[in-house]
């Protein structure tokens, strides 16, 4: 049984700081975040209404959450629009710098190119942002997981909207299936060193988004059992 869609407190300290339609969080004024104690242990992130806030780009998206097989998924719709689910939460990456997650499509964007700026939408996004209080934001960079459409996986390119502060990481794609749940294991730390080219210890922003308002398609997609832990 569906339960009704969860309609989070619209952003204050991240209104503040966050700007632009695709760069999402790397063109964000974030010196003003309100930022919780940072994480040390392992710790999943609970998937409760008031933990998180919806910053809505371009129309707005619907987040429902679901029981489903004895836990509480977070199921993503979007018709033609772009919203993201937004969580402060600064993370050890000297402690904790595994991030474990389950995703499934539920209706998946049509192929498109996914490196262009008319081309960015994508079924299912994880956002992971450094985002130093106090620094300027051309500190900030971000790490983007995505359920791609046709990139391989593995792929990784610049966000088109992201001012060279984000990177795109294929971990799925229309090949992997619909309705078919995924586990992803990524080290954070590794993948900023890797694909960014950063050595960073915290991370400061966690994001979902199911997004679909270049194409003006409709996706769908369900988060689950995310979890930051120690290698």
């Amino acid at each position: 049984m569906r339960m009704p869609s969860i309609r989070l407190r619209q952003p204050n300290g991240l209104t503040r700081y966050m700007r632009g339609l695709r760069a999402l969080f790397c063109v964000a004024a974030l010196s003003s975040c309100s930022l919780l104690p940072t994480e040390t242990s392992q710790r999943e992130i609970a998937l409760e209404p008031d933990d998180w806030q919806q910053k809505d780009f371009s129309g707005r998206g619907e987040y429902v959450l679901t029981p489903m097989d004895g836990r509480q998924v977070l199921c993503g719709h979007s018709q033609s629009s772009a919203s993201a689910l937004t969580r402060e939460i600064a993370v050890d990456l000297t402690q904790t710098p595994v991030l474990s997650w389950r995703w499934r499509v539920v209706s998946p964007v049509r192929p498109q190119d996914e490196r262009s700026q008319l081309g960015d939408d994508f079924s299912a996004r994880v956002y992971v942002v450094h985002a130093p209080p106090g620094r300027s934001r051309l500190a900030t960079r971000a790490i983007n997981y995505v359920w791609a459409a046709q990139a391989t996986n593995g792929e990784s390119w610049p966000n088109p909207y992201g001012m060279g502060r984000s990177t795109m990481i294929s971990l799925r794609n229309a090949e992997d299936g619909v309705g078919v749940w995924q586990a992803e294991t990524r080290n954070v730390r590794e993948d900023f060193r890797r694909y960014a080219g950063v050595e960073i210890e915290t991370v400061h922003v966690l994001a979902l988004m199911t997004d679909s308002d270049n194409t003006g398609q409709q996706s769908a997609a369900c988060y689950a059992d995310i979890w930051f832990r120690g290698e």
